[in-house]
C-alpha cells in the first residue's frame, strides 16, 4: 500500500510539474514582471499560451498518436532519441518568438529567458542525440533559478519543486542521478550566463 502510494505522489509530482506547464508559467510570470504597456502584455500573454502552451501540445500528442514515447524507464534506451522531433519543433517556436520580441523591441527580463529558454533547448537537443538527459531536472531548475532571479529570493519554493522532481524522477526510475545532474547543470549554467550577459544579475 505505501510503495503504490509513493510511486502515485511521484508520477502526480512528475505530471503536475513536468517541463511543458513550467515553461509556460515562467513565460508568463517573466511577461509580467516585464515592463509592457497592459495591452502589449496582454498579447504576449496571449502569444505565449499558444506558442508555448496550445502549440506544443498538440505536436507532444500527435507525436504519441503514432508511437513516440517521451518519458519511460531507463531500459528503454530508445526514448532519448525519439524526443529529438519534439524539441526541435519546440526550438523553432522559442526562435520564433525571440525574433519577434527581438524586432519589437526586446524588452528585459522577458528577451533573457526566451535566450535562455533557446539555449537550454540547444545543449538538450545535442546532449539528447548521444544520452538520456532529464528534461524535467533541466526545466525545473531553469523555472526554479529564473524565477529567483527575477522575483529575488521571494520565490525560494521554487527550490521545492526542485528536489520533488529529482526525488520523482529517481523513485520512478526515469533518470539516474546523473542525467538528473546534467539537467541541473546545463540549466544553472544557462541561467547564469544569459542573466549576466545581459547585465540582469
Amino acid at each position: 500500500m505505501r510503495k503504490v502510494l509513493l510511486t502515485k505522489t511521484a508520477e502526480a509530482i512528475s505530471i503536475i510539474f513536468n517541463p511543458f506547464l513550467l515553461g509556460l508559467i515562467i513565460l508568463l510570470m517573466t511577461v509580467y514582471k516585464t515592463k509592457f504597456p497592459i495591452d502589449i502584455k496582454f498579447a504576449w500573454y496571449v502569444a505565449v499560451i499558444v506558442i508555448n502552451g496550445f502549440i506544443p501540445s498538440v505536436i507532444y500528442f500527435a507525436l504519441r498518436s503514432i508511437g513516440y514515447v517521451f518519458d519511460d524507464g531507463l531500459s528503454n534506451g530508445k526514448v532519448h532519441k525519439q524526443r529529438l522531433i519534439l524539441l526541435a519543433s519546440l526550438l523553432l517556436l522559442v526562435t520564433i518568438e525571440f525574433l519577434i520580441l527581438v524586432f519589437t523591441g526586446g524588452t528585459q527580463p522577458f528577451l533573457a529567458v526566451l535566450t535562455g529558454g533557446m539555449l537550454t533547448i540547444i545543449l538538450g537537443i545535442s546532449i539528447t542525440y548521444f544520452w538520456k538527459i532529464s528534461w524535467h531536472s533541466a526545466v525545473t531548475t531553469l523555472f526554479s533559478f529564473m524565477l529567483i532571479y527575477i522575483y529575488s529570493w521571494k520565490a525560494w519554493y521554487a527550490i521545492i519543486v526542485l528536489l520533488l522532481i529529482f526525488w520523482s524522477r529517481l523513485y520512478l526510475k526515469r533518470h539516474t542521478i546523473w542525467q538528473l545532474m546534467a539537467g541541473l547543470v546545463i540549466a544553472i549554467l544557462v541561467v547564469y550566463g544569459t542573466f549576466r550577459f545581459y547585465n540582469l544579475s
